[in-house]
């Protein structure tokens, strides 16, 4: 119109038009969030554990595989690919590998080439311990239903080569150093017995390095009274969304939201947690949160 303003059959169709291209974009953001897979690569030099001087021990950390497509598969396997490409010493998963029977074919031949060349062990999480059928309809399920579902989930992971660890320990060599490494049930379905597996908590140096998978970050001050140096977990996603200019993980599933941040956080001096981000997300959404693999070198 001659003064410039529109009229209102068009300002709607303008309104219309920026919708789209907007949720456009917002699906394509969310696309490459979930899609793109970050290295994030850290250093820790822990004051207490003797002998120093050699070189660091190379610890590769995935987590949360949730295979509920063939892209999360696709994405299982480049995860797969980037932890090699850093030559680790071993490889740990900390839990929720929520295997579907449509993809776990997919995800069994993603993590074979990890298998062939590394020790991997892995802990379970708190999806690992509900059946397919019941995460799709809500059922109820007793205590006894739930052992007996993360009993048979790691029976088949470990016919694949991986070394599952519930309420257990081992003990193992990298380079002519020994360690041990440690995992527990999950926490949240009320599986996590530290008792049967971990020392007493200690001060001063010590010649083994102990290495603690429990995968829910908010454990790791929970087991301050028992022996261990690095807590590897995930859960989080990485909060799954992120707020911008800041370390906000608004929607993360923690009781201590700050432990969704990805990295290393000193939960006691000298005792760490490593999280990661993990593989796999809620619904496939990540905003300003993306997919990790990562490496911690700890000397």
């Amino acid at each position: 119109m001659a003064d410039g303003t529109i009229p209102c059959k068009y300002r709607h169709g303008i309104l219309d038009a920026v919708s789209a291209h907007a949720l456009v974009v917002l699906r394509l953001l969310f696309w490459h969030e979930s899609t793109h897979v970050m290295l994030r690569h850290w250093k820790l030099d822990l004051p207490n554990w003797q002998p120093k001087g050699e070189a660091p021990v190379r610890i590769a950390l995935l987590a949360d595989l949730h295979p509920t497509s063939w892209g999360a598969v696709t994405r299982c396997r480049k995860a797969v690919a980037m932890a090699l490409e850093q030559k680790p010493d071993l490889a740990l998963i900390a839990g929720d590998f929520e295997l579907i029977e449509k993809y776990s074919g997919g995800v069994q031949e993603a993590l074979q080439p990890l298998l062939k060349v590394l020790p991997v062990f892995a802990c379970l999480g708190n999806h690992d311990y509900i059946p397919e059928k019941a995460r799709r309809g809500r059922m109820k399920m007793s205590e006894e239903d739930k052992l007996a579902t993360a009993a048979a989930l790691r029976r088949r992971l470990e016919s694949w080569g991986l070394r599952i660890l519930v309420n257990e320990k081992i003990s193992c060599q990298v380079r002519e150093r020994e360690l041990e490494v440690v995992g527990l049930g999950d926490w949240w379905q009320d599986d996590m017995k530290p008792a049967l597996c971990m020392d007493a908590a200690t001060d001063g140096p010590h010649d083994k390095l102990v290495l603690l998978l429990s995968h829910n970050p908010d454990t790791s001050r929970l087991l301050l009274p028992y022996a261990w140096d690095v807590q590897f977990s995930g859960h989080a996603h990485g909060g799954q969304l992120k707020l911008p200019f800041c370390e906000c993980y608004p929607f993360a599933p923690l009781d201590d939201k700050r432990l969704a941040r990805p990295g290393l956080h000193e939960i006691a001096p000298g005792r760490f947690l490593c999280e990661t981000s993990g593989v796999g997300g809620f619904l496939g959404i990540r905003i300003n949160s993306p997919p990790d693999v990562t490496i911690l070198d700890i000397s």
